[in-house]
């Protein structure tokens, strides 16, 4: 927020008025919509059939490997 271009509203500003609009549900359709247009304009149907988890950044124990159920 702070990288803001110093011509537009001070950076607190903008940030508090993008949170609120987004809590409002506002950003939802835009983003609905523009995803849409991005994938028609790909040649794909304009929903996603499938989601990608990326496993590299879910959070697992430090322990790593096989736990110990202490319960046995």
């Amino acid at each position: 927020w702070r990288m803001l271009p110093k011509n537009v509203s001070p950076w607190k500003t903008v940030c508090q008025i993008f949170y609120r609009s987004r809590k409002s549900g506002l950003w939802q359709p835009i983003h609905n919509a523009l995803r849409s247009r991005a994938r028609k304009a790909a040649s794909k149907k304009p929903l996603p059939s499938a989601t990608v988890i990326d496993s590299q950044n879910t959070k697992t124990t430090e322990a790593g490997g096989s736990q110990k159920n202490s319960k046995s």
